[in-house]
């Protein structure tokens, strides 16, 4: 919230006695809008919150005042912090939040179908298809998601589209893999590694 308290001026040592009522009336403009002016900008504080919320947008931050205004006793300080300590009071963790997808919030770059390489039988149907991501990077983020066609045959069973031979069943590919290998070896060849 917004407090708004501005220091007036004395006005009997500053101003010229012909500007004084001027000066006067306007510093009581100031002082009837500022009140004002304080409430409208606690209400657009309040609706970008709502706006926020509405777009499913990161909430603003709360700062905590920075104290600078209060005295730097140390036992105050000392009691301060074993308040927050005894207070019993845990972070919040996702408690109660059910398991979400890791690959949900990718953006997919690239979509391949991959139809099953055996023939497919007369009377096969088509199941839907299973997915597949595959995390790679073209110096900037590049995913694929694969797409395996899925078909029940006649006599139950199931056919499927195979991946690619080379992404050998994991979910990242070759660029990354080589990053990753690369950063590794090189943090190993340091002597001194800070963590």
């Amino acid at each position: 919230m917004f407090n708004l308290k501005l220091p007036l001026p004395d006005l009997s040592i500053s101003v010229c006695s012909e500007c004084r009522p001027i000066v006067e009336a306007l510093q009581k403009i100031i002082e009837l809008q500022a009140p004002e002016i304080v409430e409208l900008k606690n209400q657009v504080e309040i609706l970008e919150d709502e706006m926020r919320e509405l777009k499913k947008l990161s909430k603003k931050p709360k700062f905590k005042p920075s104290g600078m205004d209060k005295g730097t006793d140390p036992d105050e300080d000392q009691n301060k912090d074993d308040d927050d300590i005894g207070s019993g009071k845990k972070r919040s963790s996702n408690q109660g939040k059910g398991k979400r997808s890791k690959t949900a919030s990718l953006s997919i770059h690239h979509k391949k179908i991959i139809q099953p390489v055996e023939p497919l039988p007369k009377g096969a149907r088509f199941k839907g298809y299973r997915e597949f991501v595959v995390q790679d990077m073209k110096i900037e983020s590049y995913n694929t998601l694969y797409r395996l066609a899925h078909y029940q045959l006649p006599d139950g069973s199931t056919l499927t589209g195979k991946l690619p031979k080379e992404l050998n069943g994991q979910h990242f590919g070759k660029r990354v893999k080589k990053l990753c290998t690369v950063s590794i070896s090189s943090l190993s060849s340091h002597s001194t590694f800070i963590m």
